[in-house]
């Protein structure tokens, strides 16, 4: 059984009896302990990974595959938002991917997010405005949950 008088580097205390072990160990060589230690695999980031939510985006049609969603695009709105209607955002998102397109952050495999869609309407409606929740919504029951 190896423990150490003193903390330093490479070396950890065990939590139960305090004795100061490798920081390798994975198990408190202690007889009377037998801590365990967690694993690096409970130590790994939440973000590391598969994402857990769905996002609904919009991507181009005539693209097989989507690895990236753009959630602030810049510039001005590729196309002009003639209201706040379900059928109003119905003809505004076609006319979007194709200004989208032309858009010098196109790559062909970049799909547009809600939030892409509701930055680029705010400039035609302010943000917290009724307006603005009702494009929202009108959004939201466009595309929905559609990824």
């Amino acid at each position: 059984m190896t423990t150490y008088s003193e903390l330093g580097r490479g070396r950890k205390q065990c939590p139960a009896c305090k004795s100061i072990v490798g920081a390798g160990r994975k198990q408190c060589p202690v007889e009377t302990c037998g801590h365990s230690f967690g694993s690096k695999k409970q130590a790994k980031a939440s973000g590391a990974g598969q994402a857990r939510e769905a996002v609904a985006v919009v991507a181009d049609s005539r693209v097989a595959r989507v690895d990236q969603v753009m959630l602030v695009p810049d510039g001005p709105c590729p196309a002009p938002l003639a209201g706040t209607s379900v059928e109003a955002v119905k003809v505004w998102i076609p006319e979007v991917m194709t200004g989208w397109r032309q858009h010098k952050a196109y790559d062909g495999r970049t799909a547009l997010s809600v939030e892409a869609l509701e930055w680029w309407a705010r400039q035609t409606y302010p943000y917290g405005t009724d307006e603005f929740k009702q494009l929202r919504e009108s959004l939201l029951q466009v595309i929905g949950g559609a990824t």
